[in-house]
C-alpha cells in the first residue's frame, strides 16, 4: 500500500472516467486524498500548474514522483504499483461498455457533482474531511456529490465489501 498521504486524485463526481479510477481505488482498498475539480472549482488551477491542462482525472503519487492524466493509464498504474498482483476487475474494465455504464449514474442524477455550488465555502477546511466509502454504494455517491459541489477536499478511506477497513470503521 502507498504511504498514507502519497496519492492525491483530482477529479469530480460527474465524470465517468473519474468514476473508473475511484472503482479501482475501492477494488485495491486504497486510501487517497480526493481534491474535487468540478466546473468552477478553485482547485483546477493547481492541476494546470502541475500537469499543464485542466483534464480529469489527474493523479499525483508523491511516493513515486509520478503524475498521470487518462483514466486507463491511472488505473493500470495503480494496479501495477499497488495491486499486490491483482488484475483489473474485469476484461472490459477499460472498454467502451464500462465507460457507458460509468456514465449512467451521472445521467440519472442530472449531472450532480459536475459544478461548484454557490453555497461552497471560499476556503478549504484546515484538515481534510474523512469519508469512509466505496464506489458502488448509492448513498456514498450522494455524499461525494455534495463534497464535490462544495469543492471540499477529503480523505477517501476505501471500505468496500471484504475490506479490512470495515473492522476499523466499526471501532
Amino acid at each position: 500500500a502507498p504511504p498514507a498521504s502519497a496519492i492525491t486524485l483530482y477529479e469530480f463526481e460527474a465524470c465517468p472516467f473519474c468514476r473508473r479510477v475511484r472503482e479501482v481505488v475501492t477494488y485495491l482498498d486504497l486510501a487517497v486524498t480526493v481534491v474535487p475539480c468540478p466546473r468552477g472549482s478553485k482547485h483546477r488551477d493547481a492541476v494546470v500548474g502541475m500537469g499543464g491542462k485542466a483534464q480529469f482525472p489527474f493523479l499525483v503519487d508523491t511516493a513515486r514522483n509520478k503524475q498521470l492524466y487518462e483514466s486507463a493509464d491511472i488505473c493500470m498504474y495503480l494496479v501495477d504499483h499497488y495491486g499486490d498482483g491483482a488484475l483489473l476487475p474485469s476484461e472490459d474494465f477499460l472498454g467502451t461498455t464500462s465507460t457507458l455504464t460509468a456514465a449512467l449514474p451521472t445521467l440519472l442524477r442530472g449531472s450532480r457533482g459536475g459544478k461548484v455550488s454557490d453555497a461552497a465555502p471560499s476556503n478549504d477546511p484546515a484538515e481534510p474531511l474523512v469519508l469512509w466509502s466505496y464506489e458502488g454504494n448509492q448513498f456514498c455517491r450522494l455524499v461525494r456529490e455534495v463534497l464535490c459541489e462544495l469543492d471540499l477536499p477529503y480523505r477517501l478511506m476505501s471500505a468496500g465489501k471484504g475490506s479490512p477497513r470495515r473492522l476499523e470503521l466499526q471501532k
